[in-house]
């Protein structure tokens, strides 16, 4: 089953880009300690003796020019995602509820 292909974090790197265009200036200290709790959170969830820093990314698009390049709208309000190949060539994006089936699906083309 493709799921299993993905089991463990070392199977398939994830870069988890937050667009965050729309937090005014005066809150991105707010935004950051946000994106520091959601690594601490991930990283509790690694197995034992995988380090985070090799698994765990997240990066703040403060100006919303990465989601735009991938073609996705506001990601705030529906999640989005990009499926890049091995020499980062996007092989597919999606944006919508059903993200796990759709990102398998364009996971399988790069397989």
């Amino acid at each position: 089953r493709a799921v299993l292909a993905y089991d463990t974090p070392d199977k398939l790197f994830i870069a988890n880009i937050v667009d965050l265009h729309s937090v005014p200036k005066l809150f991105r200290g707010f935004a950051e300690n946000a994106m520091k709790d959601s690594y601490k959170q991930a990283a509790s969830s690694l197995p034992v003796g995988m380090d985070p820093k090799n698994y765990i990314l997240i990066l703040p698009d403060w100006d919303s020019n990465v989601t735009k390049g991938f073609g996705l709208g506001d990601t705030s309000k529906t999640f989005g995602l990009a499926v890049l190949d091995g020499n980062g060539n996007m092989v597919g994006t999606y944006q919508g509820s059903a993200s796990e089936s759709h990102a398998l699906e364009l996971l399988q083309k790069i397989a």
